[in-house]
């Protein structure tokens, strides 16, 4: 996950008052990793808000693929 659709995930958990917290560590290669961690009592729901965000990024890329493309089969921009 990018950093920005991180920041926005911690938003919208923010949002549903879930509390979080961030661990960033650092590999070896020098790729940071963060992880966001919700307490059991909020798990469920946190995934909730997740697979949501998850959902509308699907359908974006969709969309967005799908007005790329020709309205007819073998057409071509011009």
């Amino acid at each position: 996950m990018e950093v920005d659709e991180a920041r926005e995930v911690l938003e919208r958990l923010k949002k549903e008052s879930i509390p979080t917290e961030t661990q960033t560590t650092t590999q070896e290669s020098g790729l940071e990793i963060s992880e966001i961690k919700v307490s059991d009592d909020y798990y469920d729901r946190g995934c909730d808000v997740v697979e949501a965000w998850n959902a509308e990024q699907v359908a974006e890329a969709k969309r967005r693929i799908a007005a790329s493309r020709p309205l007819f089969p073998g057409a071509h921009a011009p």
